[in-house]
């Protein structure tokens, strides 16, 4: 008898507001399956089995520079910079034998006369040396052209490679990010569901109302909710971080 029409107004708004997290859940479910299959090389509407991960461990550390070494390996995009180097220094190679000299030679040797007795031998050798000194300056500027291909292909090479380590380190932070955020999480959960124990003891007996009840009710579910969004943002970045080590291109 101690429950009052307002007591159930309250309750029932409390139901609304579940059923509008549970939708708003669903959509942010979707859009989660679809990165996480964007992150794996997937399509994005790949179904897959979805199972609580385990906590991470704090005490887990990750050298990001021996990930920044595979990634170095393994990245097709790093590969396609080392493949336009040895391009430009092949061409730079081109341009500079164009100014070496030339040397050719030949020899014949044989014997001549009307029967197998009675034959003469000769032998002829002869050599040719070759030296381009000057064609109107055509050489010189494809030597230039091609030695400053060659030297903006190493460039963009060198930047390719700083730009990988930035994106394995950036990945290491996040998911270091995510696993910190997923412990805090963790601990403001089980306080919420520790106080959301004590209230409703307490309502039981009939000391508090049922709206403080609702209230760290709220408060447990603010504290999952954060704690799943951690979870995702921890996957989402784990997958990343294989990314951009070059796994997600095998």
């Amino acid at each position: 008898g101690r429950v009052t029409d307002a007591d159930v107004l309250a309750l029932r708004v409390h139901v609304a507001a579940m059923r509008q997290r549970a939708i708003d859940a669903s959509g942010q479910a979707a859009v989660t399956r679809a990165e996480i299959n964007r992150m794996r090389g997937m399509p994005v509407d790949t179904p897959f089995a979805v199972q609580a991960p385990a906590p991470a461990s704090s005490a887990a550390t990750r050298d990001w520079t021996a990930m920044a070494e595979e990634a170095l390996r393994e990245r097709p995009d790093v590969q396609r910079a080392q493949a336009a180097v040895a391009l430009a220094d092949a061409g730079r190679r081109d341009a500079r034998a164009a100014w070496w000299p030339q040397v050719a030679a030949q020899g014949t040797y044989q014997f001549d006369g009307t029967s197998a007795t009675r034959r003469a031998s000769a032998w002829v050798v002869g050599g040719e040396a070759r030296w381009t000194f000057q064609t109107g300056l055509g050489d010189r500027a494809a030597l230039k052209a091609a030695a400053a291909a060659e030297q903006r292909a190493r460039a963009l090479l060198e930047d390719q490679r700083a730009a990988v380590r930035v994106d394995v380190l950036s990945a290491v932070r996040r998911v270091e990010s995510a696993e910190a955020r997923e412990g805090v999480a963790l601990a403001a959960v089980a306080q919420a569901r520790e106080s959301e124990r004590i209230l409703r003891d307490r309502y039981d007996a009939g000391l508090v109302s049922v709206q403080d009840v609702l209230a760290a009710a709220a408060s447990v579910m603010a504290a999952e909710t954060l704690r799943i969004e951690a979870v995702a943002d921890r996957l989402i970045a784990g997958a990343a971080l294989d990314r951009a080590r070059g796994r997600g291109h095998r």
